[in-house]
């Protein structure tokens, strides 16, 4: 990942916090977070669905070693990947936080 955020958290954190939320985006098909999160979050999920798309074994391989839960993997090939392939921009939905009040 060049260029990617670093969140404020070690690199082995990190890590393993957008290997999570991935996982729970491409599971549930939202998630709340925080813009700059999402915003990584985007990519990542992306990446998975462009893996999932080719449906090689190479592919679903490397997807299993991002995803935490095989059954999210299942869901991703048989159906994301398959409605993505037919639409083009349909993107899974990341919900930001509202605005913080600021003091003035």
């Amino acid at each position: 990942m060049p260029g990617s955020r670093k969140l404020g958290r070690p690199t082995d954190h990190r890590k393993a916090m957008l290997r999570g939320m991935v996982t729970f985006l491409l599971e549930n098909g939202k998630i709340e977070t925080t813009v700059t999160r999402a915003k990584e979050v985007r990519a990542m999920a992306e990446k998975m669905i462009t893996l999932g798309k080719k449906n090689t074994l190479a592919s679903k391989r490397q997807v299993l070693s991002y995803v935490t839960k095989e059954d999210v993997v299942k869901k991703l090939f048989d159906e994301i990947a398959q409605v993505r392939g037919q639409k083009r921009r349909l993107h899974p939905h990341c919900k930001d936080w509202p605005p913080s009040r600021r003091r003035s």
